[in-house]
């Protein structure tokens, strides 16, 4: 009760944020992102159409399909049932009574502001990247599924307008978009650090769990901290995250718990070591840790000292961290960023230095001789990484190659499917990527982000 108590008081008096400037405009257009707010359009000012065939709705519009993604990794099923009557109950308003239901005041609020908040978010989140980051984006605007405020998958950014957490700020704090656009910018940094992650220059961990866990200390830490110093813009009250940061014993009890992990992760199994970091996740750790440290780099070092671990990777993140906190506050992860060079590695940094007759050389090798027992989490892993950087920096044929390789020594892993739809793509070879991405979701099924990639590629489709 101390921590709401505090909370609120910090609170209820922050800044009531910015309104939009009529005046701005293509700033969206110049940083690639899109504000897609058909579905909420369609379930208040269309409800019928959805009614004449709901199947066909939620499996063909992309931000039903993202919030399906969600359900699953939640293991919370939609309740279609249910989701029908809200539909039906719409329908059943005046088209006035429609136009004043509040998530769809908040669809038209954030549409109207967009150039503004594009204006602001997307070089105050660049300005945590490293250059050449991009951050082109579509953020689709959805009603009616409260599961989520908002999210970044591969296939865009979800925000969720129905979350009551935006509707009770407007009721307290009289905040109208700002929460919303405070989300947007926090999945924005999300958006960026996919693309930035690739080049990172350490070697990544071989155990996947710890790189999991690493990973999102420093992709959702940097993220909470960006959203967190861009709040006199706009604002989020009942953000608990924020107020969380500001109260140090609650940060030094969950750097506790999470060094415990740390400090036994070696007589862990891998699945072991999931389960622990699911549980770590499911209280929010690598937002209130990795807020904590990404704030506490930029206040003692510099934003661009932020950057530089961005550049590096996590381990890095975790060493700037402790060489500036306080005593009892450091993150008991002092794993050498030189490992051991494997075949697998060193592929990976032959293409990061577009050595291309060093990753052929390496590529053959490896397709002779494999190992004896060659790891999924570890080999698998880095294969999939040079056939990104690869791909990225436009060598097709050495991607296909390195992406084939990896189908070869596994051949029931969904995502390295991917990689070669994702080549099939840059091919224009659309009906063979759409047949590799469906063999992804067949060996997948709960990676239905694959299925907002398919849906895309389709309606493409002349």
């Amino acid at each position: 009760m101390a921590v709401l108590g505090t909370y609120l008081f910090i609170r209820a008096t922050t800044p009531d944020g910015i309104s939009y400037d009529p005046a701005d405009e293509g700033y969206c257009e110049a940083y690639g992102i899109t504000i897609d707010s058909s579905q909420v359009e369609t379930v208040y000012l269309h409800p019928e159409t959805i009614l004449a065939d709901p199947e066909a709705f939620l499996s063909s519009d992309i931000a039903s399909l993202m919030l399906a993604n969600r359900h699953v990794e939640a293991n919370d099923p939609l309740d279609v049932h249910r989701w029908l009557m809200q539909i039906e109950k719409i329908a059943g308003l005046p088209i006035e009574e429609r136009e004043q239901q509040t998530p769809y005041l908040f669809s038209r609020d954030s549409i109207t502001g967009k150039e503004t908040f594009c204006k602001i978010a997307a070089p105050h989140i660049l300005s945590y990247l490293p250059k050449g980051t991009e951050i082109s984006t579509t953020y689709y605007l959805a009603a009616l599924d409260p599961i989520n405020t908002g999210f970044f998958v591969r296939g865009g950014i979800l925000t969720g307008l129905s979350h009551p957490v935006y509707e009770y700020a407007e009721i307290i704090f009289d905040q109208g978009s700002a929460p919303i656009y405070n989300n947007m910018v926090h999945e924005l940094f999300h958006q960026g650090y996919n693309d930035a992650w690739l080049w990172q220059t350490e070697p990544p961990l071989e155990n996947g769990a710890l790189r999991t866990l690493l990973r999102g200390l420093q992709n959702d830490g940097i993220a909470v901290n960006a959203a967190y110093q861009i709040t006199e813009y706009y604002p989020s009250s009942l953000d608990f995250t924020y107020s969380l940061l500001e109260f140090e014993p609650y940060v030094r009890y969950w750097i506790g718990r999470l060094n415990k992990v740390l400090d036994s992760a070696e007589s862990k199994t891998v699945d072991e070591l999931y389960v622990e970091i699911g549980w770590l996740y499911r209280h929010n750790v690598h937002y209130v840790v990795g807020g904590y440290m990404a704030g506490k780099i930029e206040e003692q070092l510099g934003r661009k000292a932020l950057v530089a671990t961005v550049e590096t990777g996590p381990i890095s993140f975790i060493q700037t961290y402790n060489s500036v906190t306080e005593e009892g506050m450091e993150i008991h992860f002092t794993e050498s960023v030189n490992q051991p060079t494997s075949i697998y590695q060193n592929i990976r940094v032959a293409a990061l230095d577009n050595d291309l007759d060093l990753v052929h050389e390496n590529l053959a090798a490896i397709q002779d001789n494999p190992g004896s027992q060659p790891d999924v989490e570890a080999d698998g892993y880095l294969l999939y990484n040079t056939g990104y950087i690869l791909l990225k920096n436009g060598y097709i044929d050495l991607a296909e190659e390195a992406f084939r390789l990896n189908i070869a020594l596994f051949p029931q892993v969904g995502a390295i499917y991917v990689g070669l739809g994702d080549v099939y793509v840059q091919r224009d070879n659309i009906p063979a990527a759409i047949e590799a991405y469906k063999r992804a979701l067949e060996l997948n099924e709960r990676n239905l982000w694959v299925k907002v990639i398919l849906v895309e590629l389709q309606n493409d489709e002349p």
